[in-house]
C-alpha cells in the first residue's frame, strides 16, 4: 500500500487501494512475494507513528507474550515445535 498524498494540517492521508483480487499468495515466484513484503513493510516502519498510535512492535510483543498461554490449544506437536525452539 502507498501513500499518495496527504495533508499535515488535517492529519489526512489519501492510500492507494488494496485489491482483494490480488492477494500475495497468487505469486507463484517466492522470493518476488517476499520481495514485496519486505518492500511494505520497509516503507511501514520507515516513518515513526504519531504520538498516541500503537506501533507494530508494540502489538508483536504483546502478542509474543501470548504464546505460552495459547501454544497448549495447538494439539498437534508438530505445530507446538516452532513455538518451542523459538523461545
Amino acid at each position: 500500500m502507498r501513500l499518495l498524498d496527504h495533508d499535515e494540517n488535517s492529519a489526512t492521508q489519501l492510500l492507494e487501494r488494496l485489491d482483494a483480487a490480488r492477494p500475495l499468495s497468487a505469486i507463484a515466484d517466492d522470493t518476488r512475494a517476499i520481495q514485496i513484503l519486505a518492500d511494505l513493510m520497509a516503507r511501514l516502519t520507515s516513518v515513526p507513528a504519531p504520538a498516541g498510535l500503537r506501533r507494530l512492535s508494540d502489538i508483536a510483543a504483546a502478542l509474543l507474550d501470548q504464546v505460552p498461554r495459547a501454544a497448549p490449544a495447538l494439539h498437534d506437536p508438530a505445530e507446538q515445535l516452532p513455538l518451542k525452539t523459538a523461545r
